[in-house]
């Protein structure tokens, strides 16, 4: 293996080790060290890809976050009509929110010392209630007044609450939530 491809694969394998420790401990109690004993790698070589903790959960946040968008781009076509559409992201939610690192992000804002960047870095996953969103308004099938932005925020939360805290995942909660939501929006 080429010395660039071992960096790469050392990187994702850190990211990966981060991502568990971070899911599994929350931002303030996993540690460097915590992330370094799992991704099996030296002081040194964390610290040469990563300068702390704020930077690699930042990185952690943008790969998921860019990961989840590619994957519902995918899945979005197996739908055709937008409420349809919603049910395919509260499914896709139901089984992927508890891997998020979106329920870990209220705990980094608290600590950490530069929050706008975080906003940016969870835009593609808004981007997917909003393109399905504004996909229901223009084929007419939710009104032209909704308030987008507070839909999503609403949706994003229900979705990765539900997704975290739900034992029994085959539960249909974020269904009734999402028909609950269409019922206000048509």
């Amino acid at each position: 293996m080429t010395g660039l491809k071992q960096r790469n694969t050392t990187r994702q394998e850190i990211l990966t080790a981060a991502h568990e420790a971070f899911v599994e401990k929350g931002y303030a109690a996993a540690s460097m060290d915590d992330i370094r004993m799992l991704a099996d790698v030296s002081k040194g070589t964390l610290y040469y890809h990563f300068t702390s903790k704020e930077a690699l959960f930042l990185a952690c946040v943008k790969t998921t976050t860019r990961d989840m968008y590619e994957d519902w781009l995918a899945l979005s076509h197996e739908a055709e009509h937008a409420t349809d559409k919603l049910y395919l992201l509260g499914d896709y939610y139901k089984t992927h929110a508890h891997r998020s690192l979106s329920n870990v992000i209220p705990e980094y804002l608290a600590a950490a010392s530069a929050k706008e960047s975080v906003f940016t870095l969870i835009r593609p996953e808004y981007m997917m209630f909003e393109s399905v969103l504004r996909e229901g308004i223009q084929r007419g099938e939710f009104r032209q007044s909704l308030p987008i932005e507070s839909i999503i925020l609403a949706l994003h939360a229900s979705f990765t609450a539900l997704g975290s805290t739900q034992k029994n995942r085959e539960t249909c909660m974020h269904r009734e939530i999402i028909t609950s939501m269409v019922h206000g929006i048509k």
